[in-house]
């Protein structure tokens, strides 16, 4: 499945912990063309960045684990891939996936509500 990752930078980014952190996740898609990063610091913008119609949202110091990146490589547009942080179950990192072409900027609880919408959990760790 072809993804779009978006991830979320804000005013309390670290741009060295970006790197430490992301750059291995890249480099495990480098060969595959069919997984897409977009760093930005607007969600709607990135939206509009993407090329691929499934996106994966992430703040940008929620780090997918090994369970999350196999969710985010089979995920299809109409499932909402939501996370919580790793060893912390009842804490949301933030995250969900959107099938960009009907995605009208609900929040998660909306997007995830619809009929329409498999939802699919998994952990992230948080940086």
């Amino acid at each position: 499945m072809s993804v779009s990752i978006i991830i979320l930078t804000d005013e309390s980014s670290n741009k060295e912990k970006i790197k430490n952190y992301w750059t291995p996740v890249k480099l495990k898609y480098k060969d595959r063309p069919e997984i897409e990063f977009i760093i930005i610091e607007n969600i709607n913008l990135g939206i509009q960045r993407a090329k691929y119609n499934t996106v994966f949202i992430t703040p940008w110091n929620m780090i997918p684990t090994y369970k999350a990146l196999l969710a985010i490589e089979k995920l299809t547009p109409n499932q909402c891939l939501i996370s919580w942080i790793h060893g912390e179950h009842d804490i949301s990192a933030n995250t969900f996936s959107i099938n960009k072409n009907l995605y009208k900027g609900e929040s998660i609880s909306e997007w995830s509500d619809r009929e329409d919408v498999k939802i699919i959990e998994t952990t992230m760790y948080k940086v």
